[in-house]
């Protein structure tokens, strides 16, 4: 029971701060890091998105409704709000804003 077939964007500063990586590894078997500031220093791990989750949204999805469940920083979860709201009409958005 419960959702099953999920995508799981992980947006974070720097790759040290990927944190839980195989717990959501094992949750999701669609699971993206998404690196605002990648390092050669600090290396990210393999498919890793070099962005804001916004932005993988924008560039990877196709027109259609989902379910987007957000948890985060108040600026991304503002921006993917403003981004379902324009680009899939339909949608759903669920937030839990931490910071």
């Amino acid at each position: 029971s419960g959702v099953t077939d999920f995508t799981l964007l992980h947006e974070v500063e720097i790759a040290e701060d990927l944190y839980y990586q195989d717990i959501f590894r094992e949750i999701s078997k669609k699971y993206l890091p998404c690196l605002l500031n990648p390092s050669a220093a600090d290396p990210p791990p393999p498919d890793t998105f070099h962005g804001k989750a916004a932005g993988f949204i924008e560039n990877n999805l196709p027109p259609a409704n989902y379910d987007f469940y957000l948890c985060g920083e108040r600026q991304m979860t503002h921006d993917v709000t403003l981004l379902v709201d324009q680009h899939f009409a339909g949608s759903y958005v669920f937030k839990e804003v931490f910071y």
